[in-house]
């Protein structure tokens, strides 16, 4: 099954720049990923009922894993802020194709620089069963500016992953993980599902 093709983007007070994570997703090496609006298919075979399981499939894929990392994060003393939010996101520009996405922003309860908590975040992750490659990305193409930071590709248990490690002013750094699912096709309930926040 295809892997969603998403880039990772964020602006935040504490960073003041776009953070960018250029990693692939399907299986191979492919272009920036970014949220973009899903283009509806002129027909689809997918009849309500099945892309209502397949949605369903998609949520119950990625939140226990999710939550089981959020409490290695906590128990590893970098605590995600909130619990984490699910989102149905595009998986690219070219079809209709959603995944489900949950997002964890975590920052560590004492200061620490960025390349530290990388490798921190990165040590819980493969504890977690998780493969965890490092992302150069300044070897990336970027429609978006970005400051230098640790970056991350994460791919176990049927899921994908990014991870940006970036500054913030009182913690010294901050840790933006992103689980994917596969991507499924949403067919009349696209609509319904593009940008819609579940919290976990």
């Amino acid at each position: 099954m295809a892997r969603p093709q998403r880039a990772k983007w964020r602006l935040g007070p504490a960073v003041g720049v776009a953070a960018v994570a250029l990693l692939a997703g399907c299986g191979g090496n492919s272009p920036a990923r970014q949220r973009v609006p899903a283009k509806r298919a002129q027909a689809s075979a997918v009849t309500t009922s099945q892309a209502l399981s397949a949605a369903g499939r998609a949520q119950a894929e990625v939140e226990p894993w999710a939550r089981e990392l959020a409490n290695r994060l906590r128990a590893a003393r970098v605590p995600p802020s909130s619990p984490a939010a699910g989102i149905y996101v595009s998986c690219d520009d070219r079809s209709a194709r959603l995944g489900y996405e949950a997002d964890i922003f975590a920052r560590p309860a004492t200061h620490m620089g960025m390349a530290s908590l990388g490798r921190q975040v990165a040590t819980v992750l493969r504890a977690s069963g998780w493969r965890v490659a490092f992302v150069d990305l300044r070897k990336q193409h970027s429609p978006f500016p970005t400051v230098p930071h640790p970056a991350y590709q994460m791919t176990g248990h049927g899921l994908d992953g990014v991870i940006n490690v970036l500054p913030a002013r009182r913690s010294g750094s901050q840790a933006l993980i992103f689980v994917e699912s596969p991507c499924f096709d949403p067919g009349p309930i696209a609509k319904a599902l593009e940008h819609e926040t579940v919290r976990g």
